[in-house]
């Protein structure tokens, strides 16, 4: 699994720069409003890990539970697994929503979440009038994860007792997460706030590389990245790291143009899903124009089986497509396929296309090639 991000164009990039050495503000608009609480961090992992630290707190001598679902990525759960945390995955359904029968089951054999976690997987909304139900009949927190919403659309954000969003994935910065507070305020040091210092900075050093490079190195290096089967181990991780100025200057840049930047992603989408509509054959779009959202997060591609998911995303990687597979299952997910049947093909059959690489004219012939690739393999 190997995952990527967009490239700043020069002006960001300059702008971003100046501004990181005058120490940004940290901005909380538009993730929330005025009379909203949030708090900055480095990533969706250490919002996780500080508000399971509030839990063991409170919680003295027994540590806190929190759920989470199956399909979702390993490495994100080092930080709870070292402080301890129990870390227990409920089932998700292929509509990309709780179990909610498998988990009263899970009630019965164990004790009930003190957290609770609901994903708005590649920024679908899940059913979190239903989640924050649940929550109130076992007592447990509503932590929302929308790491892949671009912003609050719909329903997302709307009922969490806390609501995450990781703008760092969907725009050009090296980090930055948010995380904002509505029914149940958490005691979370407000240091998060503090900005590090960092320019130079590797990522920028980094984005200059890449921009300079010609576009057939750039393809060579995707073509030599991960394959679909594997899981890389995750980088270092420091809960107590605060968001960099660079991460916040680059965010401040796209604040603004958010809508600008999710119609832009809709196009993209469109132009994967036309191009699958008239030449994919078994492959398919995975959600549908509703589902993904008005701001989606990939191109979702539903493939019928593993072996042809690993054709076609060896066909995208040898053409230089950014082509990703997700997430690192847990290993206990992994070895118990009778309890996560669902999740287990998900991470099997689908692949991730990016809606920030390609120019929508090229998507066509793209997919056209790649299919003839997959075919003849």
């Amino acid at each position: 699994m190997h995952t990527f991000s967009p490239s700043p164009d020069w002006s960001d990039l300059f702008f971003g720069t100046l501004s990181a050495m005058q120490r940004p503000t940290a901005t909380k608009m538009p993730w929330c409003s005025s009379n909203d609480d949030a708090i900055w961090f480095s990533s969706g992992s250490a919002i996780l890990t500080n508000i399971a630290r509030i839990f063991d707190n409170d919680l003295g001598t027994s540590p806190p539970i929190i759920w989470l679902p199956d399909y979702f990525c390993d490495s994100a759960t080092r930080g709870l697994r070292d402080i301890g945390t129990k870390v227990r995955h409920y089932p998700i359904t292929s509509a990309l929503e709780p179990d909610w029968q498998a988990m009263h089951q899970m009630l019965e054999d164990q004790r009930a979440p003190d957290i609770f976690l609901l994903v708005h997987y590649f920024g679908k909304g899940a059913d979190a009038i239903r989640a924050k139900a649940f929550c109130r009949e076992v007592g447990a927190l509503l932590v929302e994860d929308a790491a892949h919403a671009l912003m609050a659309h719909g329903d997302i954000g709307r009922y969490g007792d806390a609501v995450f969003y990781c703008p760092h994935k969907v725009l050009a910065a090296p980090n930055g997460a948010i995380l904002v507070q509505r029914h149940r305020p958490l005691a979370i040091d407000s240091l998060n706030n503090q900005l590090r210092i960092d320019v130079p900075s590797i990522w920028i050093t980094r984005r200059i590389v890449q921009k300079l490079l010609p576009a057939t190195m750039l393809r060579f290096r995707v073509r030599n990245l991960s394959t679909f089967s594997t899981d890389l181990p995750g980088k270092p991780f420091d809960p107590n790291e605060r968001p960099t100025s660079v991460g916040q200057s680059m965010i401040d840049r796209y604040a603004d143009r958010l809508r600008e930047i999710a119609a832009k992603r809709k196009r993209a989408a469109e132009s994967w899903r036309s191009a699958f509509w008239a030449h994919g054959g078994h492959y398919s779009a995975f959600l549908s124009q509703i589902e993904e959202g008005p701001m989606p997060y990939r191109f979702i591609v539903k493939c019928p089986d593993m072996a042809l998911a690993v054709r076609l995303f060896d066909a995208f990687r040898t053409s230089g497509v950014a082509v990703e597979s997700w997430p690192d299952l847990a290993p206990e997910v992994r070895t118990n396929a009778a309890a996560h049947q669902v999740a287990l093909e998900l991470r099997e059959t689908l692949l991730l296309l990016p809606l920030f690489q390609v120019k929508p004219s090229t998507v066509e012939p793209i997919v056209k090639r790649c299919l003839h690739i997959a075919q003849r393999i």
